[in-house]
């Protein structure tokens, strides 16, 4: 995946970052656990807080704690900030052309662009979009 990511912009971090960067994983990209550590601003979408209740609803997310005291402890421990989803991030999120069907996904590159933030993720179908990533 191509870098064209801005920075000084805060990062968006979506699911899988959010997840590996909470566990220190391996997985996580360099680059963006070297902006992490930089003290670069991370955000979380509620648009993601939902995706992975959804997906631990349904079976296909296993989580060590209750999601709710994973976004807290990322929140006080972490200093990663919630962005909440807004018309504007909808209507921007309806427009988009189909290039990545997955919902969550149009929202969070909706969010990126709204909002001018570097989104953290390895999924290579955002490429399609004007949009700054980092992984």
């Amino acid at each position: 995946m191509a870098d064209r990511s801005e920075e000084l912009q805060p990062l968006l971090l979506d699911a899988h970052a959010f997840l590996w960067a909470l566990d220190d994983s391996e997985q996580l990209g360099a680059n963006v656990r070297a902006a992490l550590q930089s003290g670069r601003q991370a955000w979380l979408s509620s648009a993601t807080v939902w995706e992975l209740g959804i997906k631990t609803l349904i079976g296909r997310l296993a989580l060590p704690v209750p999601l709710r005291e994973l976004v807290q402890r990322a929140a006080v421990d972490g200093g990663v900030r919630v962005l909440d989803v807004t018309p504007e991030h909808a209507l921007r999120a309806s427009e988009l052309p189909m290039i990545h069907k997955d919902p969550f996904d149009r929202m969070l590159i909706a969010q990126a662009m709204t909002e001018r933030l570097t989104l953290a993720t390895r999924d290579g179908r955002i490429e399609g979009y004007d949009v700054a990533t980092l992984w």
